[in-house]
């Protein structure tokens, strides 16, 4: 059975806050070996503006996964990770993130399509910090087939 089309439009805030921390900005820079200063050293960060280490761009793919996998769920829409495929993935910065950010993810159901037996679904995540500031829009489509044993599956309808 597809995903619901009539879960397009809903959104829902993730519960959890994410707090960006210096070595977790290192590592995951180091591991995607992004050697820019900025990610790495005070000092460099300082001299460009900034009084705290500043993250990648793709450093918030954990939480924005995150979020998404309990939105999903939260909509009654299992995903089997080793059965999803992810197609296309965009992010659009709109303010430096920091160390010591409390950030927040409000994550909508941007579409659902069917194409070629394939449930394809569409999420945007809204990435804001404690105070309200946007920092970060993302989008992300994954696809899989619905049903039992398969890469999606919806639990409710809504």
């Amino acid at each position: 059975m597809p995903i619901s089309p009539d879960l397009i439009g809903t959104h829902h805030r993730y519960p959890a806050t994410y707090v960006v921390g210096r070595e977790k900005i290192r590592e995951l820079s180091l591991a995607i070996q992004n050697l820019h200063p900025a990610h790495h050293s005070l000092p460099a960060a300082n001299a460009l503006g900034y009084g705290e280490l500043v993250v990648p761009p793709t450093f918030l793919c954990i939480l924005g996964y995150t979020a998404q996998k309990w939105f999903l769920q939260h909509c009654g829409i299992v995903i089997n990770d080793k059965k999803i495929a992810q197609v296309d993935q965009q992010f659009t910065m709109l303010h430096p993130i920091v160390t010591g950010d409390v950030l927040h993810c409000e994550v909508h159901m941007h579409d659902i399509r069917t194409a070629f037996g394939a449930d394809i679904v569409t999420t945007k995540n809204v990435i804001t910090t404690d105070d309200g500031t946007t920092v970060q829009h993302g989008y992300t489509t994954l696809m899989g087939q619905a049903g039992d044993d398969a890469g999606f599956t919806q639990t409710q309808s809504h």
